[in-house]
């Protein structure tokens, strides 16, 4: 998550009906996730304000903030 703010990309880990809760998601269970890929989920929201330069500074920014993260993972 913080590696993405850095990149100017605000992203959730759940639902704001579930802050704090540091359980899986009911609605990615449902939909055939298992307990842990649902736990390593995330979540972007698009609404009216958001644009194609939106996603695509999205895509361009999640790949480089995961493979940092995995690289600190490894260390």
């Amino acid at each position: 998550m913080f590696l993405l703010d850095q990149r100017g990309v605000h992203a959730s880990v759940g639902s704001a009906c579930r802050a704090g809760v540091h359980q899986p998601s009911e609605v990615l269970l449902a939909m055939g996730r298992t307990p842990d890929e649902a736990t390593q989920s995330l979540r972007f929201s698009l609404g009216r304000g958001s644009s194609s330069a939106d996603v695509e500074a999205l895509a361009r920014a999640l790949p480089p903030a995961i493979d940092q993260a995995r690289a600190a993972f490894r260390a």
